[in-house]
């Protein structure tokens, strides 16, 4: 027995020397990683965390920006889509015919296009705030797709005095020129639909544009580095 307890020491021993030199190796290993790591990843890694008030305004105007554009086009767009697709159908069967109902949506779509202006105005505003990050595809898309839109709400602004002009409310309500009010009529609703197609385009580019962008997360004062 007696002879035993060295060989139990010297046993001891060697196992936190082995211990130690593992420990060493990990170490090693560790430092070898972080070096690896490119710097603009950890520059990158601490802008997403921003700390302090300048954090906490980066990540307000972000969520602003972002609520002001979701909001043009639930109005502008979203307000379009149930118009065209609920309202006129529904007024067409109460009242009876599109004669009547026609003189509603004078006064609607005159409105439409002054949202129009408004969302494009905000539409151009986030493809600037966002062009840096874009790629080359999806900054024509979203370009191409708002020039459209331009386009042809700049054709309805012209059209709209035109058929006004064939509508008389006095001494009662009626078209002036039922043929030449159609055929206007027409362009105009094939116009307004297919501004709306470059519309539904533009939000998906609007949509891929902010998937290509982190949203920051403000650093609690645990996570907040030190110098």
């Amino acid at each position: 027995m007696a002879k035993m307890k060295p060989m139990e020491g010297r046993n001891g021993a060697e196992k936190g020397v082995k211990t130690t030199r593992d420990l060493a190796v990990a170490i090693q290993f560790n430092r070898m990683l972080q070096s690896a790591v490119p710097s603009d990843v950890a520059s990158e890694t601490e802008h997403t965390r921003p700390t302090g008030w300048t954090g906490i305004a980066r990540v307000w105007a972000g969520a602003a920006r972002r609520f002001i554009v979701i909001a043009a086009i639930a109005f502008w767009l979203g307000g379009f889509t149930f118009y065209a697709g609920v309202a006129v159908p529904m007024g067409v069967e109460v009242l009876g015919t599109h004669k009547a109902v026609g003189f509603i949506t004078q006064r609607v779509t005159y409105w439409l296009n002054i949202a129009g202006v408004v969302a494009l105005s905000i539409f151009l505003l986030n493809i600037l705030i966002g062009w840096r990050i874009s790629g080359k595809h999806l900054k024509r898309m979203l370009l191409m797709t708002w020039i459209a839109m331009v386009a042809i709400e700049i054709e309805l602004f012209i059209m709209h005095p035109f058929l006004d002009r064939l509508l008389t409310t006095q001494p009662v309500r009626e078209i002036l020129d039922v043929d030449r009010f159609d055929m206007l009529h027409r362009i105009y609703l094939i116009s307004s639909s297919v501004q709306w197609f470059f519309g539904v385009l533009h939000v998906w580019g609007i949509s891929l544009l902010w998937g290509k962008q982190r949203v920051p997360a403000i650093a609690t004062p645990q996570e907040q580095p030190t110098k």
